[in-house]
């Protein structure tokens, strides 16, 4: 028997051991709270330990936990936090090693030598690189010139040559068909600044999903920017990303209706929450959208620019200051009745 599937014998035991335990078998990963920090202490649901089959040399397993950091083998986390288990996985393995040496079987398991492993996760430049580190002629980099990103938000930006790995990296086994082209990325955090997902956006003339937006916790929210809001002045909620670099203290929720606790989630009052969709009238999901946010109510911008450009990236694009589309989003956003009065008359189909 190898190594790989010794050590994994004794993953599926830790159920004993790690809280909230959940084995994937069809990925070989495990989910559970880390026992080294106690997890989130905020959310006794969270699960952001994991282990996975590591990804550089795949012969053995490997322990990491997205709250405290921790990255180390299954082996000398047992060592270290679970001695007794430890000592009885090194006798199985010790014995199955002999057993093949004398039995003249191919002894396919080494005494096992436990040495720290320092491996390296999200952080690692060979796996994102930031956009302004890159050459002026790379095809990242010119996309985000092209779209005028100001310099100061192209450096949360990242590129990815690989998307597959980059995922997979960051939440081993968690989304195990993603794609491996080259994108750019939109990391997603919380106030915290703690990795909760990201929205990568396709670089190539391909059949694969120009966007694909991912949660690595389950119970995060797909918006980005909220590590950088200032609770004290308004917070612009933009439909896209791009088009939250053009606003101050602007955040862009991804897909979906309007949160409708959003105001809890950003601690922030909903008289300070200003939801600026596209410039789209006649599209039944701009719409649905609005009227969801009216319903809940936060201040909700009607576009009075005569503008046929859609969105914010596009009317900075068309030569509109940034000033000047902040001052009429703060100028014709309307919140309760006034909003209700004003949808039925804006929209148009």
């Amino acid at each position: 028997m190898s190594r790989l599937l010794i050590e994994q014998s004794y993953v599926m035991q830790m159920m004993i051991h790690l809280p909230k335990f959940k084995w994937i078998p069809q990925s070989r990963v495990a989910t559970f709270r880390c026992i080294i920090c106690g997890d989130s202490h905020k959310n006794q649901s969270k699960t952001r330990g994991y282990i996975f089959i590591n990804q550089k040399n795949k012969t053995f397993f490997s322990y990491k936990c997205h709250n405290c950091g921790y990255n180390n083998s299954f082996l000398f986390f047992l060592k270290e936090y679970l001695p007794s288990v430890y000592n009885q996985l090194k006798i199985e393995m010790l014995k199955e090693y002999m057993d093949g040496k004398y039995k003249g079987k191919e002894p396919v398991v080494a005494p096992p030598e436990v040495v720290k492993e320092e491996i390296k996760f999200s952080s690692s430049n060979d796996i994102k690189h930031n956009i302004l580190t890159l050459p002026d002629d790379h095809i990242a980099k010119k996309y985000c010139l092209g779209r005028l990103i100001p310099e100061n938000k192209i450096k949360n930006i990242f590129y990815v040559k690989n998307f597959h790995q980059y995922v997979d990296n960051v939440c081993p086994g968690k989304y195990p068909k993603m794609p491996t082209d080259e994108r750019i990325i939109f990391e997603f955090r919380d106030a915290d600044n703690n990795l909760t997902g990201v929205q990568s956006r396709i670089l190539t003339n391909s059949k694969n999903y120009r966007f694909l937006t991912l949660k690595f916790n389950d119970d995060s929210y797909k918006i980005y920017g909220i590590e950088h809001v200032n609770k004290e002045l308004p917070v612009f909620v933009t439909e896209g990303v791009i088009d939250s670099f053009f606003l101050d203290n602007a955040i862009a929720q991804t897909g979906g209706d309007v949160i409708p606790n959003l105001d809890v989630v950003l601690g922030v009052p909903k008289s300070n929450i200003y939801i600026v969709l596209d410039n789209e009238p006649r599209s039944i999901d701009t719409v649905h959208r609005m009227e969801t946010a009216i319903k809940h109510g936060y201040m909700v911008n009607f576009w009075s620019i005569d503008t046929s450009l859609k969105d914010i990236n596009e009317m900075i694009k068309g030569g509109l200051s940034k000033e000047y589309i902040q001052n009429s989003i703060l100028k014709n956003s309307l919140c309760g009745f006034k909003a209700k009065a004003k949808f039925h008359t804006w929209k148009k189909i």
